[in-house]
């Protein structure tokens, strides 16, 4: 990659500038220190990555003064750029912009532009990235907003359990009824056979065998209650209607041999 044509060892390292009496610290950098920095800066191989963290190492000055002899041509300098580099101790280092560009392997227009970006407050790298979910992103706002304020009830279709089929338009197919959608109920106080009723004893005595103490088992308790000792308002008598089978009813008399 273009942007990490650099040797993680630093051997190529050559300090090339002669700074020891003035404030710049390049005679303090050492090997070690450039290969820490080329670590830090180009861990991650994304441009924008990269250029953050050349970012943090710049510092951006305004000059407090400007020369009297300005003109069109010749305008001056608009900013002034510090570098610095950490040593072993993250200790900051002032060098010089020849001992920086060494340092990192980036050339001089690539400094000046991250500079003049940080000096003027923009994002650093504008390229790459996701656009196209910011671009829409107002119209779908807007149309979960609009989906939010609709009805709840699967927007105005007809729900059996709990809406009234006059209220909301029906989106059934053509010519069926409402009720062919609907569940049967299921009335309640059916007759159940003996033998299921003996079944359920028996496999709560199996599971514990003063079952009709415990309250997790009263429900059964009072089902088989009731129908060992009916209430006289209750009579079990068989129904007249051909459709019922007698085995599903208590009073059904019991086969006493098998009759050919």
């Amino acid at each position: 990659m273009r942007y990490m044509n650099h040797m993680p060892n630093a051997e190529d390292f050559e300090v090339k500038c002669k700074h020891l009496k003035t404030a710049l610290q390049c005679h303090e950098v050492s090997t070690e220190d450039v290969k820490r920095v080329r670590e830090f800066v180009y861990r991650q191989p994304v441009k924008t990555i990269i250029d953050n963290k050349i970012a943090h190492l710049i510092e951006v000055k305004h000059p407090k003064r400007k020369k009297s002899e300005e003109t069109l041509t010749n305008k001056g300098q608009a900013i002034r750029l510090d570098y610095f580099l950490r040593n072993i101790n993250y200790e900051r280092l002032l060098v010089c912009q020849k001992t920086f560009l060494a340092a990192l392997k980036i050339s001089q227009r690539n400094i000046l532009t991250i500079g003049k970006k940080k000096a003027e407050g923009q994002i650093i790298e504008k390229r790459g990235g996701d656009r196209r979910s910011k671009k829409y992103e107002e119209q779908k706002n807007s149309v979960k907003k609009f989906i939010g304020n609709l009805h709840a009830s699967h927007y105005n279709k007809v729900f059996y359990r709990t809406d009234n089929d006059t209220k909301y338009q029906n989106y059934l197919k053509r010519g069926a009824k409402l009720e062919n959608y609907q569940p049967k109920q299921i009335e309640l106080r059916n007759s159940i056979k003996k033998i299921k009723l003996e079944n359920v004893e028996t496999l709560l005595k199996k599971y514990q065998e003063d079952w009709e103490d415990n309250e997790t088992f009263a429900w059964y308790k009072n089902l088989l209650n009731e129908r060992r000792h009916p209430t006289g308002d209750e009579e079990e008598t068989c129904p007249e209607s051909d459709d019922v089978d007698p085995e599903l009813c208590d009073c059904a008399e019991e086969d006493i041999g098998l009759k050919i």
